[in-house]
Parts: structure tokens; C-alpha cells; sequence
């Protein structure tokens, strides 16, 4: 291009450009929008329980004999027996004396057939908790007997007694035992193992509060139970209520004539509102309901009990029933989580 034209073109790019785009002295700052700062929802964070190494496996404890001045754990609750003449669990007794067949001592051969049987090592540990008055003790396995006991349940005359007819177990005397209810062992729990599976001073007894029937979370419950629920409510109901850290524990009772019969108990967590246990409870042919804590003026003890019992699990609740048959067990306040239950060689 000739430099005669570029200089004029030039000029009229820019005085076009300058109109497009005109420069004011005075440049006004758009208004400042106030920020609403949303309030901050607490949410609690979800526990992560790392599933342990050994299996969750509880027993009861008794005192079957107070001449022999022990506690008695039976483990005939998972001692699968064999009628191979090579893997008896106890000596031919049928020439013995009732007196002697009805306890003693297995002596070490049959002490070894009991623990390969059970899986159970000399060096591992009976851990002894009772939750209540917050006790715990620990007690090795080779340094404990392994006993039997004739069930009460078999009389003199059924003679001779087959190995069917005994518990077998561990004898605990009771100088191990000090601070321990020693003629019922109530609120005490035995795991065998490695590792102690109790976590200590965190069970605590559900002091129950009396609530308005309405004020009962039944929409929270699922469509199966509260359909059960509303089936179960025939005659008079009440409600109760109870709080514990960061959860709401509530109980309702249904009636017939003047007797309960039936429970539910839904729990909550405060923050969230959402469930996080359901459970209905009934009287049958095995069961009983169990007298709620401070509500029953003829019942002075204490049944049911929630907090952190387990080491790395979630906390648990238990003691709305008896049991005449089976055994009782534990609930976890996580859902998916089964119910443990405490072998207690129930036998009738």
C-alpha cells in the first residue's frame, strides 16, 4: 500500500474507535449487593467402626455350686460334640458314684480335646466384664480348669449319664472374682480371645421419662413395623422417653386389659433426625416383657442399658425382655448391623 493512503486510513479507524467507545470522566461503581451468609448446619460426622480381627462370641456366667466357691462359664453353646469314640468330650462315668459324676474336673487329655473343639488357645484370654459396677477382669486360659457340670435337668435315676447331659466350661474361683456378684453374676458378659473386646465406663442405665402417647415418632418407623404397631395397639398405651448424648431413645408400650404386651422402641439422632434403631418387642411362649427402669413400683432394678460396650463397634442397647427359652442378646444402634447374642446353655 502507498504510504500516502496508509496515514489517512489510519486517522479514521481511530477517530472511529474513540466514538464507539467513548471515555467518561466520571465512572460510577455499581452498588455493593449485601451477602446474606447462610447459617452453618451442624450435621454429625458418621462414625467409621473398623470391623476387629476376632469374632464378637459372649457367654453368661453362674454359679452352679457354692461349694465350689467359683463362677462357671459354659461354652457348650459352641462345643460341637461327637459321639467318635476318639473325640468324647468327657471319661466313661457309668460306673461312678452320683456324687462323682455329677461334677469334675477333665483331666488333660480331655481338657486338650475340649479346646481344639472349642478353637480355643492355652495362651489366649477370659475377659469377665461386668458393666454395671464398671469391674473387668482378665484371667489366662491355662491357668483356669475346665469343668463339668450334670445339668439340673437330668435326675439321679437317668444314670448312666451320657456326655449330652453336661455343661463343660470354664471354673473361675472366687477370689478372682472380688466386687463381683457372685451368687447370680448379673450384668456380667465373658468373651475368650487375644484381645479384650469390653470398652469400660460407658454403659449406663435408660432412665425412662414418661411422654404424651402423640409425641411417639411412629412415622418414622418403617412401613412393616408401624402397619405392626397400629395392629398391636388394641387397649391402652403409654410412651416413654429418654436422651444420651447425641441420641433419643423412645418406648411405647401397648396393653391388654391392664398388662403390657407388646413394646416398640424407635431411636433417633438429635442432629439429624434420622432412625437409627427399630424394634418391636412381644410376649410369647419364651418371652416376657422386661419391667422398664424406674416406672414399675414394684421393681427396683435395673434392665435396660445402652452406650459403648464394645471396643470399635457401635454402641449397643438390651434388656427389654426375659427369656425362658434361647438366649438374650445385644443390639447394635447402626443399621445393617445383626444383633449378637450371649450363649447362656439355656436348657430345659
Amino acid at each position: 500500500m502507498p504510504k500516502c493512503l496508509f496515514f489517512p486510513l489510519l486517522f479514521v479507524f481511530l477517530l472511529q474507535s474513540c466514538g464507539e467507545n467513548p471515555v467518561s470522566e466520571k465512572t460510577e461503581k455499581p452498588p455493593v449487593q449485601e451477602t446474606k451468609i447462610k447459617p452453618e448446619t451442624k450435621t454429625e460426622p458418621e462414625v467409621i467402626f473398623h470391623e476387629p480381627e476376632e469374632e464378637l462370641v459372649l457367654f453368661d456366667m453362674w454359679s452352679p455350686d457354692e461349694t465350689t466357691k467359683s463362677g462357671f462359664i459354659s461354652l457348650s453353646d459352641i462345643d460341637p460334640l461327637s459321639e467318635n469314640e476318639d473325640s468324647l468330650a468327657i471319661p466313661d462315668v457309668s460306673s461312678w458314684l452320683y456324687d462323682e459324676a455329677k461334677y469334675f474336673k477333665l483331666d488333660a487329655e480331655y481338657r486338650k480335646r475340649f479346646l481344639a473343639r472349642t478353637k480355643i488357645s492355652e495362651n489366649d484370654r477370659v475377659f469377665i466384664y461386668n458393666y454395671s459396677s464398671d469391674l473387668l477382669v482378665s484371667v489366662p486360659v491355662k491357668e483356669l480348669k475346665v469343668v463339668v457340670y450334670l445339668s439340673v435337668y437330668v435326675d439321679e435315676r437317668e444314670a448312666p449319664f451320657s456326655q449330652m447331659d453336661y455343661h463343660i466350661g470354664f471354673e473361675v474361683n472366687w477370689n478372682l472374682l472380688k466386687g463381683f456378684d457372685t451368687e447370680y453374676f448379673a450384668y456380667t458378659l465373658v468373651s475368650v480371645g487375644k484381645e479384650n473386646p469390653f470398652t469400660k465406663g460407658q454403659m449406663k442405665p435408660m432412665k425412662w421419662k414418661k411422654m404424651d402417647v402423640k409425641s411417639f415418632p411412629l412415622a418414622k418407623m418403617s412401613g412393616k413395623n408401624k402397619a405392626r404397631v397400629k395392629k398391636l395397639t388394641v387397649g391402652k398405651t403409654t410412651a416413654y422417653s429418654y436422651t444420651r448424648d447425641s441420641l433419643s431413645y423412645f418406648m411405647r408400650e401397648m396393653f391388654e386389659k391392664e398388662s403390657p404386651v407388646s413394646r416398640c422402641v424407635v431411636v433417633l439422632n438429635n442432629q439429624t433426625d434420622q432412625l437409627v434403631f427399630e424394634r418391636i418387642y412381644e410376649e410369647s411362649e419364651g418371652t416376657g416383657l422386661a419391667p422398664l427402669n424406674g416406672t414399675n413400683s414394684g421393681f427396683d432394678g435395673v434392665n435396660q442399658w445402652s452406650g459403648q460396650l464394645f471396643k470399635n463397634r457401635p454402641p449397643v442397647l438390651f434388656g427389654f425382655q426375659y427369656y425362658s427359652f434361647g438366649c438374650p442378646e445385644i443390639s447394635f444402634l447402626k443399621k445393617g448391623v445383626q444383633d449378637v447374642y450371649i450363649n447362656c446353655d439355656n436348657r430345659h
